[in-house]
């Protein structure tokens, strides 16, 4: 890909799944050589050569990628707030496309994903599964898998209330919080906590009297398995508390009824 090929860029927001609107200066330069039926070759499928077909149409002013676009979105996995890069190739009927997510990191999917080229697409759980982490102490045993769904999560079975949390190591790092002191915790009302955060040599962990209040405001007890979604919206940036399954027996901190 040479550098003087014409680019353009898109952060993926609203409504961008069904049709993507190119930039007005951007069409206005080389929409008459575009060709009516386009190739987006993707970052992620590179090495089997997948390409997608998509279709550029008109909606008023504006040109779109239109019919198509959509089977390209659900392939590479986009989601809100996911960065492309388009840049345009000389027979002027294909794009290279790069693609990066929030972390402002290329995203990675499995070449498995993707069929030989001119195959089908397969679809893959938006799920992905890590493997536990392998303490032994017993508020580390609370820590379950990660997973992505809309947004990256991680679940545990919470450990006794006078324990700290553990966080898995692999999402810390991956989601670039390593360094944080504290970090907002939110719970389905919107209520939020400053947690305090830290690094003990090869874990990561929230703790403190604010963690103490949040398990006693949401009435959680040891054994119950909550998710954590890590949410970053408009420069905000917190972990937005599940409740997955409660445990057998009283939420702690409440007393036994005496008949």
């Amino acid at each position: 890909m040479q550098k003087q090929n014409p680019s353009f860029f898109k952060i993926l927001i609203g409504d961008f799944a069904s049709a993507l609107r190119l930039p007005p200066l951007f069409v206005e330069i080389f929409g008459e050589k575009l060709s009516p039926t386009l190739s987006l070759v993707a970052n992620a499928a590179a090495a089997s050569e997948k390409k997608w077909a998509v279709k550029l149409k008109k909606s008023g002013e504006h040109s779109l990628f239109g019919d198509g676009w959509d089977v390209f979105v659900k392939d590479n996995d986009l989601a809100a707030g996911d960065f492309a890069v388009f840049w345009l190739m000389d027979n002027y009927s294909t794009f290279q496309v790069r693609l990066y997510d929030y972390t402002c990191c290329e995203k990675q999917l499995s070449s498995s994903r993707f069929s030989p080229a001119g195959g089908k697409s397969t679809n893959l759980d938006r799920n992905v599964r890590v493997k536990k982490g392998e303490e032994t102490d017993e508020s580390t045993k609370s820590v379950g898998t990660m997973k992505w769904c809309n947004n990256p999560s991680f679940v545990v079975s919470l450990p006794p209330r006078d324990k700290k949390m553990i966080i898995p190591k692999g999402f810390v790092e991956k989601m670039g919080i390593a360094g944080k002191r504290c970090i907002p915790l939110e719970n389905a009302q919107g209520k939020r906590w400053e947690i305090k955060m830290r690094n003990q040599g090869d874990e990561f962990a929230i703790y403190g009297g604010e963690w103490e209040d949040f398990r006693k405001a949401n009435r959680l007890g040891k054994g119950y398995l909550c998710s954590f979604e890590l949410v970053r919206r408009y420069g905000d940036q917190f972990l937005q508390f599940h409740l997955e399954k409660k445990a057998r027996g009283r939420p702690e901190g409440t007393k036994k009824k005496i008949n």
